[in-house]
């Protein structure tokens, strides 16, 4: 049996240790809200301390998202007031 520690890897598609790459999209009409490609879930995203920040709203619904996007931001102005930094979890 030979040796496979010289063997240099390959990087290959189908690596399942490999991170997909997503892209966000913007909601137009709505501020901070972004849709991630290719799974369809919308995210809220917003600086606090000088720091972009980015959170799944858990969701593929546009109205739900919406919801939850106003819910976010209020728990995050709260949070910013109150001197929360930014690794916490809001």
């Amino acid at each position: 049996m030979e040796n496979d520690m010289n063997t240099p890897k390959t990087d290959s598609p189908d690596n399942s240790t490999e991170k997909t790459k997503r892209s966000f999209d913007a909601v137009k009409g709505v501020q901070g809200l972004y849709l991630a490609q290719p799974n369809g879930v919308y995210h809220s995203r917003y600086s606090m301390n000088g720091k972009r920040c980015s959170r799944s709203l858990e969701t593929t619904n546009f109205e739900v998202a919406k919801l939850r996007l106003a819910k976010s931001k209020s728990t995050t102005e709260v949070a910013r007031q109150s001197g929360v930094k930014t690794d916490s979890k809001l």
